[in-house]
């Protein structure tokens, strides 16, 4: 079970995320408005380090630039555990300590505050969770988005109009955060959960899992032009949804002619009961619309930003921000029992559901084929449905699954490669473990990523049936 943990450790340290949500594209390292890390602790003595950065500085945008955090802890199943807002100033950093004694998982604060009125730091947070396995491993995965801002927008386009943290890649002016007041304290403004707005691309995450004698570091890839989404409608005659869908071949215009079958029923809900609500808890989170590709800016002039885009109005024409666009991912593997273990690890989230994550909302289930392949070709075939944060071994009597999750047939494979098939969104990992000491680390490579040019300032493509939507890779 050590060599599990160990190749888990290892294989979420030294690689940074590669994906993005309800946004535009997925780049790696750069800021952004949400992001999402995995964390794990054990009373054996593994623990995570958990490190947010405001990037924005008042000199940049000529206004208050004090923003505001919620950070959410989910288990494997992406139930909710605990939440909590942190003020930031201006380039201010914030950190804290994951720890977990097989039952209670806290988080302990460990960088200092910046002074604000009202708010006093509690010393610590709590949730429980139990164990899982010989080592009790506790484990899941937190996202952090920015959830207020202080900036009052006087001085770049006029009162009102708080656009300043936006200083690329603007959204439709509808979609602008709230205004604050711009006093220097996000804490006393006004709260974006619930609200339909694109969050500015000011945060980055760093993150570390430690035990005695070792420390393992990566970055978190953010998600820019994260659009908060509090609900959306199938049906394309909805008057209350804030959110339906949107045409992107051509000049994007509503599906105002057709509904969009979203989570794959085969029902669209009757009209008065067909808005599927996207609750926020005590500031913005993340759900399962939102890991897809949306319209920040409006083309047609008729206020139709703020939507998820669909080629053609059809499910099938929907876009995946987070993973590989066409489903496909790579991961290294090599597996000699009692001297190198490999484990796949997996992230889907809000991909059950959940009281903030209702069924209707979840586009795309979870079922994953892995072929594992030799270097000559030759090949064997896995079907799983693990659960939302996966820590898959290859078979081997020396790396045994966690309870809930399932070991990769390899056949007599000691080395080759995985091609995984997964229609859910989701990122993840894969670390060969030597000797229970070392490690080869490698992201899972996505065959393909998402890009909606209109987002990033392109003109919309008017020609019909063809996409704004671009695909990069095989």
């Amino acid at each position: 079970m050590r060599k599990l943990i160990l190749a888990v450790m290892l294989s979420v340290l030294l690689l940074g995320f590669g994906s993005a949500m309800a946004a535009t594209s997925a780049i790696d390292n750069l800021p952004g408005g949400a992001g999402i890390a995995y964390w794990q602790a054990s009373p054996g003595g593994y623990y995570t380090l958990l490190n947010i950065q405001n990037v924005a500085d008042n000199t940049e945008i000529g206004n208050s630039a004090a923003i505001a955090i919620h950070v959410s802890f989910y288990d494997k199943d992406s139930n909710h555990k605990q939440d909590f807002t942190v003020p930031l100033s201006p380039r201010d950093n914030w950190g804290c300590s994951i720890t977990g004694n097989g039952t209670t998982v806290t988080i302990t604060p460990q960088t200092p505050i910046f002074p604000f009125l009202g708010y006093v730091q509690p010393a610590s947070w709590t949730f429980s969770q139990p164990g899982s396995g010989p080592a009790n491993l506790q484990y899941g995965y937190v996202t952090v988005a920015v959830t207020r801002a202080d900036d009052d927008g006087f001085l770049h386009l006029g009162v009102g109009t708080c656009d300043d943290l936006y200083l690329i890649n603007e959204p439709e002016s509808t979609l602008y955060y709230p205004c604050g007041n711009g006093d220097g304290n996000p804490m006393n403004d006004a709260d974006w959960a619930n609200v339909k707005t694109v969050l500015p691309d000011v945060i980055f995450i760093r993150s570390a899992i430690l035990t005695t004698g070792q420390a393992y570091a990566f970055n978190g890839t953010m998600l820019q032009g994260f659009l908060n989404i509090p609900s959306f409608s199938e049906r394309h005659d909805s008057a209350t949804a804030t959110m339906r869908f949107i045409n992107t071949q051509g000049i994007n215009a509503r599906c105002d002619a057709t509904d969009v079958d979203w989570d794959n029923n085969s029902v669209i809900p009757l009209l008065g009961s067909d808005v599927v609500t996207l609750s926020d808890h005590n500031g913005v989170d993340i759900q399962a619309p939102e890991l897809y590709i949306t319209a920040n800016i409006d083309t047609s002039g008729t206020t139709d930003s703020g939507m998820v885009v669909a080629d053609g109005c059809l499910r099938g024409g929907r876009f995946k921000a987070l993973g590989s666009a066409n489903n496909i991912y790579w991961a290294r593997y090599n597996v000699m029992p009692g001297f190198t273990d490999s484990t796949l690890l997996m992230v889907a989230p809000a991909n059950s559901t959940t009281a903030y994550n209702p069924l209707a909302a979840i586009a795309d289930g979870r079922f994953f084929t892995v072929v594992a392949y030799d270097d000559n070709e030759a090949n064997v075939s896995t079907d799983i449905t693990p659960p939302e944060v996966s820590l898959s071994p290859l078979v081997s009597a020396t790396n045994l699954p966690l309870p809930g999750n399932f070991s990769i047939d390899h056949s007599t494979y000691t080395s080759g490669e995985l091609r995984i098939i997964a229609n859910a969104p989701m990122f993840g990992y894969i670390a060969t473990v030597v000797a229970g000491t070392e490690a080869d680390l490698f992201p899972l490579v996505r065959n393909r990523i998402n890009i909606d040019i209109v987002n990033i300032g392109a003109d919309d493509d008017a020609s019909a049936g063809v996409s704004d939507v671009r695909q990069i890779g095989f």
